[in-house]
């Protein structure tokens, strides 16, 4: 089946069915072939899913392993310093043992994963990587929707991480009254994504949170050592779910593209902020999408030199649809054009997995994986 979007070809996979719900999905090599893998949380069955890519948008039956609780979000980081992807799963909640109560990191190993955890992941809600304070080595940034806060670890760059010391650094209900230079940050109301970006131009990563009940997205700016300025919010539509860093206006400064769930009047929509460059950003912009956007991606889909968008929407449970809107320029999209998808779509990555050199889209759904091969100027065919 081929769909045409606005001068691109949407080609669908036949779909790869899972043990459960695909909740959470990345895209990273992780045999270290130079092709790009998938890495799926699975939420029914309480594991995480490995699915090797063999050439041409072709994946290998998924490859199962114990998440220890029900996943919710996952990424891949080269946390080992081994030029090998490793994954990171953030656990929906904490249960007692050792791998059930923490954040996992599974270490590539060559034919398999070592596992090691980390922290308390009661609560953890999204994570990101980036060299936070620019020793080389990557860290994580980690949300947490229960304590309403942003908690850091920092990479020793042999696959240790440096865990927010709770007590000293007043993570959770006491984070304002922290003496201890802290690794903890208060954020808004239950904070369910974060991403990065160089905000104010200054070469340090800087973070983006979606705060799920403020409705509002909160911006820490990096001094450079690995500690952030408290956060500064601005308003955005109801129920931020994700977001997208992107050029959206084209004048070398990253803005940010937000998934907000409810939007106006139970209505999904995206909320576009245009960054200043100094670390700010304008007011909102509002965007028209599908009932219930739950993630959005950018990228240059049609080639054209401008960020496109990506939405996925599962209308509360119910909708099939991803959206691709057209980067047009000057913070403007062409219209949305919506592509039906077998089953709910809960989550999107981005990578090049059939080796032509334009980005697909893989999708995690309520029943598995679909990826929307990108062909160009033909578009995406299924």
């Amino acid at each position: 089946m081929t769909a045409s979007v606005l001068g691109l070809l949407l080609m669908f996979s036949s779909g790869v069915s899972l043990r459960g719900a695909a909740d959470a999905v990345a895209v990273c090599d992780l045999n270290g072939d130079g092709r790009p893998d998938v890495a799926v949380a699975v939420s029914g069955s309480w594991e995480w899913a490995l699915l090797i890519n063999e050439g041409e948008g072709r994946l290998r039956q998924p490859v199962y392993s114990k998440a220890g609780t029900v996943p919710v979000a996952i990424a891949c980081a080269d946390l080992s310093g081994r030029g090998r992807s490793d994954v990171v799963l953030i656990p929906m909640a904490a249960k007692r043992g050792w791998v059930e109560q923490n954040l996992g990191v599974r270490y590539g190993e060559g034919n398999g994963f070592e596992s090691k955890p980390f922290g308390n992941a009661a609560g953890m809600s999204g994570v990101a990587a980036a060299d936070l304070n620019r020793d080389g080595r990557l860290d994580l940034a980690v949300t947490n929707a229960a304590t309403d806060s942003l908690e850091l670890f920092f990479g020793l760059g042999s696959g240790m991480l440096v865990e927010p010391d709770w007590e000293a650094s007043g993570c959770g209900a006491s984070i304002k009254e922290a003496s201890s230079p802290s690794r903890c940050y208060a954020t808004g109301k239950s904070p369910e994504a974060v991403a990065v970006g160089d905000f104010n131009g200054d070469g340090k990563p800087d973070l983006a949170v979606a705060n799920g009940l403020d409705a509002t997205v909160g911006i820490f700016l990096n001094k450079g050592d690995g500690t952030f300025r408290d956060m500064v919010a601005y308003p955005v539509g109801k129920g931020p779910m994700w977001l997208a860093v992107g050029d959206f206006d084209g004048d070398g400064k990253p803005d940010l593209a937000v998934a907000d769930f409810y939007g106006e009047d139970e209505h999904g929509r995206l909320s576009l902020l245009r960054g200043k460059g100094d670390g700010t950003f304008e007011p909102e912009l509002k965007l028209a999408a599908g009932p219930a956007p739950v993630a959005v991606v950018s990228a240059d889909f049609d080639g054209d030199g401008r960020p496109d968008l990506a939405v996925a929407e599962n209308g509360g449970g119910v909708g099939k649809t991803v959206t691709v809107l057209r980067g047009l320029g000057g913070m403007k999209f062409a219209a949305p054009v919506e592509v039906e998808v077998p089953q709910s779509p809960n989550a999107l990555a981005v990578g090049d997995m059939d080796g032509n050199g334009k980005p697909d889209l893989v999708v995690a759904t309520t029943q598995g994986l679909v990826i929307l091969h990108n062909l160009g100027a033909k578009g995406f065919e299924r």
